[in-house]
């Protein structure tokens, strides 16, 4: 590299690596106009944490609540 040279390194996180994907991760998008707010209940805060220690974290994280929260949403359309 030429003296006085920068190397501008594209950051691409891992995430979009690995699976090729060109939109963005979720804590990178701004929230919705119109979204539907779910509240957890204590069975998904607890699923949400399970998740989170399976994978070596000490909480969750905005996407252990996601799924969680998808879950609670599918769930309830059932019943």
């Amino acid at each position: 590299m030429p003296v006085g040279a920068r190397s501008y390194a594209r950051a691409v996180s891992p995430y979009r690596a690995m699976t090729g994907k060109k939109s963005k991760e979720p804590w990178e998008k701004d929230p919705p106009k119109k979204s539907r707010h779910t509240k957890l209940t204590a069975k998904s805060k607890t699923k949400a944490k399970a998740r989170a220690k399976k994978a070596g974290r000490k909480y969750p994280s905005l996407v252990d609540n996601m799924n969680a929260a998808k879950e609670q949403r599918a769930h309830q359309k059932k019943s």
